[in-house]
């Protein structure tokens, strides 16, 4: 799936992102990482005190400018982390435009995918499929929480690679295996995803019709993930509102601080391949009239 040569499998996500940046970065290197990665990526960098600096999310010119300015250093390698799609957003990594900028400075590109994995690219395999620059990933991460259903992460990568983080990864190396069962759903679920594409594509059919609702329930939301991202107003309490839509009979995760600033408060909705429009348009009806219960007490 991931076109490498090798995969260790991790007990979580989180453990396999602390096993990547504290085994593979010695006390020269550098990495740079998007400054929305992943709370398991910078809690690796900071537990280690590796050297890292973050750049603007997205933004390709300011990595570029960093890659320039910090790196081809001697002794030092360079390693660049991003996300394929960020969980609290639903954007995606420009990944045609960032392998490029990394490969002209010679820099490690590691792509954490765990929520794009089964559901970008036209087979399913990943953002690095979506923008066909496979061949430029150098370290593909994921996790088996997200489209896969159960647990565990796991990294793609070159056999040798793959064989320094057996030894090295200490997240690995001391932590227990995943069960039986957890990696014979995994192995079905590879099964489904290259045999059922009709799911990916129902999953499409599913994000279109609700970014069409939604935009014209007045919010403005554009994007190619099943992950939405609605914003609190600052009238709202997001804890009385999530009650609320307990009370409909619908789960949304709210996303309040201190996970992120109380500026950016949001709810995000996860869609799925199975949710039929009639589940689509009651969400939007609950959001509506949660939505209006907050302004009519304004």
């Amino acid at each position: 799936m991931k076109k490498k040569e090798d995969a260790v499998i991790f007990s979580s996500g989180y453990s396999a992102n602390i096993g990547i940046v504290t085994s593979l970065l010695n006390r020269h290197d550098l990495i740079l990482y998007d400054e929305l990665s992943h709370a398991s990526l910078v809690d690796g960098l900071t537990i280690h005190r590796k050297k890292a600096l973050r750049f603007r999310h997205n933004d390709v010119e300011n990595l570029s400018h960093m890659l320039q300015k910090y790196g081809n250093q001697p002794h030092r390698d360079v390693f660049v982390s991003v996300e394929g799609v960020y969980s609290m957003d639903g954007d995606i990594a420009r990944l045609d435009k960032i392998v490029p900028v990394c490969k002209e400075h010679h820099a490690v590109v590691i792509l954490d995918d765990a929520h794009g994995t089964g559901v970008m690219g036209e087979k399913g395999y990943g953002t690095a499929e979506h923008f066909d620059v496979e061949d430029g990933i150098d370290v593909a991460m994921g996790t088996f929480s997200k489209a896969f259903a159960v647990t565990g992460g796991f990294v793609c990568a070159s056999k040798p690679l793959i064989d320094y983080l057996r030894f090295f990864a200490r997240s690995y190396m001391f932590s227990a295996a995943l069960s039986p069962m957890v990696l014979a759903a995994v192995d079905a679920a590879l099964d489904i995803i290259e045999k059922e594409p009709h799911r990916r594509k129902q999953l499409a059919a599913n994000i279109q019709y609700f970014t069409q609702k939604l935009n014209t329930s007045g919010f403005d939301i554009h994007t190619l993930t099943p992950i939405f991202a609605l914003p609190v107003p600052e009238y709202m309490e997001i804890r009385k509102a999530a009650y609320q839509f307990h009370q409909r009979g619908i789960f949304l995760n709210a996303v309040e601080y201190p996970a992120v600033p109380r500026h950016l408060q949001r709810f995000r909705i996860s869609l799925m391949s199975d949710h039929t429009q009639e589940d689509i348009d009651r969400l939007i009806t609950a959001i509506e009239e949660v939505w209006a219960s907050f302004k009519d007490k304004r």
